[in-house]
């Protein structure tokens, strides 16, 4: 049976007959709310208990490419997975990514479904030329940059570089949210992804 989760589709695969809690790899508050937020948003009608545990992401602890963070993210979610055995489990990652000569922050997400794995990334910032050479050159994480630059310690898991370079205006809830809902969007509308199946 599959329950009607939202007023747009009935056609998801996750029902409350197959999970009751989702698990993440972390125990960052921050990541934490961030999939609780967005799975209040893709399942309204679901009680899902969401529950972080320590997991080795097994990249650098500033990933500095798209393609560590990535990876990141899905050894955080599938290490949760061996971990705790749950059958939905997500991986959260951030780190900075360089387009031209521009040094961008960003995140990615994991989602890790009865063996399917889906990926997707966030938006991404321009980082400040001055954050980006002290993290390079004297090799501190975005964090602690971010501390000296304002003055505050752990703002990494409050608002993050994102609210402070936008006085608040995204959060870094709202960064990972919206990775992690996009995700999701194959066990959303699983008719588009050739995941019918799987239901």
């Amino acid at each position: 049976m599959v329950i009607v989760m939202n007023k747009l589709e009935s056609d998801q695969i996750i029902s409350s007959k197959d999970i009751n809690q989702v698990v993440v790899g972390s125990l960052n508050p921050v990541k934490l709310n961030s999939v609780k937020d967005a799975l209040r948003l893709i399942y309204p009608s679901l009680s899902l208990l969401v529950k972080g545990v320590n997991v080795e992401s097994g990249i650098s602890a500033m990933p500095m490419t798209d393609d560590e963070i990535r990876k990141g993210s899905s050894q955080r979610a599938i290490n949760a997975h061996h971990l705790t055995g749950e059958k939905l489990t997500v991986g959260l990652e951030g780190g900075l990514s360089k387009l031209g000569q521009t040094w961008y922050l960003t995140s990615w997400t994991t989602v890790f479904f009865d063996s399917f794995i889906s990926q997707a990334s966030s938006l991404r910032m321009p980082v400040p030329h001055e954050v980006s050479e002290k993290i390079i050159h004297m090799k501190l994480e975005l964090g602690e940059v971010i501390d000296l630059l304002v003055g505050e310690d752990n703002v990494k898991q409050e608002r993050g570089a994102i609210g402070v370079f936008t006085s608040g205006l995204i959060s870094r809830t709202d960064l990972f949210r919206s990775s992690i809902i996009c995700a999701f969007a194959p066990l959303i509308t699983p008719k588009f992804f050739d995941l019918e199946n799987q239901k």
